[in-house]
């Protein structure tokens, strides 16, 4: 098994910047590695940049047991590099956690 979580990631070392941040775990509980959110809506009244900032880890993909695996977070969905980025790093497959 292989988790996907997300935190609010608080960055001491940036200024206490807030991340919203992808944690992937392995089936062994190892922490195999984080990505950050890297689109941030701003549309109309709804602005996350209010409370967290863009990331910056990239495109990462995360080798586990059951393949190369990438997190397009939420409003990542709706740019399309986003998802080319994750598969020419080698994504197999790409979870999109989302709260709609």
């Amino acid at each position: 098994m292989v988790i996907i979580s997300h935190v609010l990631e608080r960055d001491v070392t940036h200024g206490n910047t807030v991340w919203n941040t992808a944690v992937i775990v392995g089936n062994k509980g190892n922490i195999i590695g984080k990505h950050r959110k890297n689109h941030i809506p701003r549309v109309g009244d709804f602005n996350e940049s209010t409370y967290y900032m863009e990331g910056n880890t990239g495109h990462p993909v995360f080798e586990t047991e059951f393949g190369r695996v990438a997190v397009n977070i939420c409003y990542g969905r709706h740019h399309p590099l986003n998802w080319m980025g994750f598969a020419l790093n080698g994504a197999e497959i790409i979870f999109n956690p989302s709260a709609t």
